[in-house]
């Protein structure tokens, strides 16, 4: 559930879904970013701009410089506010169970704001190494115990990967093999969309928890 605050965009909250869902953005709006990045870097050395243009790390297409007429702060919220009414059901925003406040990362466990950790919510961590899509909602990863202990009900918590979802554990399966805790977990309810997104998400740590965070 996303809270009511992000209806207010301002310059943090367009920063945090721009870093964290950078995907989401067109083309253009890609295009426009990165010359705002490679303008700004090149702010003490205009001379090697023209090498900039060349292998594309700057634009001259109008189209895409207007994104950018209103400067960058705003151009980060006319994208922010554009992913979050396209795809408002994959945004996760991680707000402090506390005061509500928005964190710094998607997968920080401290508030900024008032200081509230929930550091204690995650029981375990797993070092996600291996997706293997099922048919249907199911889904099956393997990976490296990190820490913890699982157990079937808890849930994983896809939210610091950017994966707006929290499936619970169906099963799971834990070995020992060379000095490591491998374990391989089968979790329903992910669209075909998610199922994606995990599959190219590589090796990251994901966090397990023995209840939801809304």
């Amino acid at each position: 559930m996303l809270h009511s605050f992000i209806y207010t965009m301002d310059p943090a909250t367009a920063r945090y879904i721009a870093d964290h869902y950078g995907y989401l953005m067109t083309f253009k709006e890609t295009v426009a970013m990165r010359h705002a990045l490679y303008y700004a870097q090149s702010e003490t050395a205009p001379h090697l701009r023209e090498k900039m243009y060349d292998r594309g790390w700057l634009t001259k297409d109008p189209e895409i410089l207007s994104l950018l007429a209103r400067g960058v702060d705003q151009c980060y919220l006319n994208i922010a506010s554009g992913i979050l009414e396209k795809h408002r059901e994959e945004i996760f925003m991680n707000t402090c169970p506390r005061c509500n406040g928005l964190a710094r990362t998607i997968s920080a466990r401290q508030c900024p704001h008032c200081f509230y950790s929930w550091h204690h919510q995650t029981v375990a961590e797993l070092e996600f190494r291996y997706p293997f899509p099922e048919p249907g909602t199911h889904f099956t990863i393997s990976g490296r115990l990190i820490s913890g202990t699982i157990a079937t009900g808890h849930y994983l918590d896809l939210t610091s990967i950017g994966i707006n979802q929290q499936p619970c554990i169906i099963s799971f399966t834990q070995e020992d093999g060379h000095h490591e805790d491998l374990v391989t977990i089968l979790t329903n309810g992910l669209t075909e969309t998610r199922k994606q997104l995990l599959v190219k998400a590589g090796t990251r740590t994901i966090h397990m928890t023995s209840e939801k965070r809304v």
